[in-house]
């Protein structure tokens, strides 16, 4: 019986600590989230796309690289910090020029983000991921 009530006890805590942790998150630290996806292709060629729906690079050749930027607003009254973050297909390929950074109160800030191909890179093929930028309280 004893072990019985130890793991409920466990699992209790547990529990708790991951509920705690989630509130903290969501309605004290994080303000806001903004995603957007990303897409580039590697190509014998060089493309170019102008949609603001989406991060994309085009057509990227091997051993060449994108760059493309990131309108970032703070309509709060109040500063906020800024983490961006890249997952999915070769998100290693990608860079944030500029990153963990304070926004002022209604205030902007333009950051490029970078694709580097590598010259190994298959040529004809496509990669998506997305990019997401959390404002949280300073």
């Amino acid at each position: 019986m004893k072990v019985k009530e130890i793991i409920i006890l466990l699992v209790s805590l547990l529990l708790l600590t991951y509920g705690l942790s989630f509130l903290y998150y969501t309605y004290f630290k994080v303000v806001d989230v903004k995603s957007l996806p990303y897409y580039f292709s590697v190509q014998h060629h060089i493309g170019l796309v102008g949609d603001r729906d989406a991060v994309k690079f085009g057509g990227v050749m091997p051993g060449e690289t994108g760059k493309r930027w990131l309108h970032l607003m703070n309509n709060l009254d109040f500063p906020v910090k800024v983490n961006i973050k890249i997952k999915g297909e070769k998100s290693d390929w990608i860079t944030i020029e500029e990153n963990n950074f304070i926004l002022e109160p209604n205030t902007y800030n333009n950051v490029s983000i970078i694709v580097q191909v590598p010259e190994y890179a298959e040529q004809h093929t496509n990669y998506t991921g997305k990019v997401t930028a959390y404002y949280l309280k300073t």
